[in-house]
């Protein structure tokens, strides 16, 4: 599995319409969004918000629904990893993004 390819093709139509990039920072990929930012590197997911109060409803308003698609699609490409990754985070609002992608 190449993740940078499974990112790309799973937001593909937000990459074209300018709303999402992919930025790489050594082993580490970037889904960047207009308010917030998934860092991954293949084994661990850490997500960050502009608005850091630090409480789901701060993952809701600034992730988009079509936004929360292609994470799903891409929790489905590559087999569930994107979710346990998510979970297994120490960090609460990464933890909270995974519980609405599961909802």
């Amino acid at each position: 599995m190449d993740l940078r390819t499974e990112i790309e093709r799973a937001f593909a139509q937000l990459i074209a319409n300018d709303h999402v990039e992919i930025g790489e920072d050594g082993s580490e990929l970037h889904i960047i969004g207009d308010e917030w930012t998934l860092v991954l590197d293949g084994t661990t997911a850490m997500l960050a918000v502009d608005d850091d109060e630090g409480d789901p409803e701060t993952v809701m308003e600034a992730i988009h629904e079509d936004e929360l698609a292609a994470l799903r699609d891409l929790d489905t490409a590559i087999d569930g990893a994107l979710d346990r990754w998510l979970v297994a985070s120490p960090d609460t609002l990464t933890r909270a993004l995974a519980r609405i992608l599961e909802g």
